[in-house]
């Protein structure tokens, strides 16, 4: 009676456990998504902005306008992914709570036999 209780607990924390760190994970594919559209639009805009500046500007070779340009959105890509890759390893998709809970029950249930 009291192993089929703990069961039950146990699965009970398992899903609350799963539903945050679900959540979690669509907050962070949300940010994940629209950064990138975002970013996609902005960089673009940005780029040929900056690659007339160079080029009609300032004298620049065509080609040299594009690589240079190219070469800050590549940076500032690499930036926004890398904080995008600090918020995704908050995620936990394993219920470590659960699972440690689950050791000590089990240990608990060992004694009691």
């Amino acid at each position: 009676k009291d192993a089929e209780k703990l069961i039950r607990q146990e699965l009970d924390l398992a899903k609350t456990e799963f539903k945050h760190e679900w959540n979690l994970a669509k907050t962070a594919l949300l940010a994940f998504g629209t950064a990138s559209t975002f970013r996609t639009v902005a960089t673009l805009h940005l780029a040929l902005a900056i690659v007339f500046l160079l080029y009609e500007g300032l004298g620049w070779a065509l080609w040299a306008s594009f690589f240079v340009t190219s070469l800050v959105a590549g940076v500032t890509a690499y930036v926004l992914y890398k904080r995008a890759n600090a918020k995704a390893d908050e995620i936990h998709l394993m219920p470590r709570q659960t699972i440690q809970s689950v050791k000590e029950n089990v240990q608990w249930i060992k004694n009691k036999i």
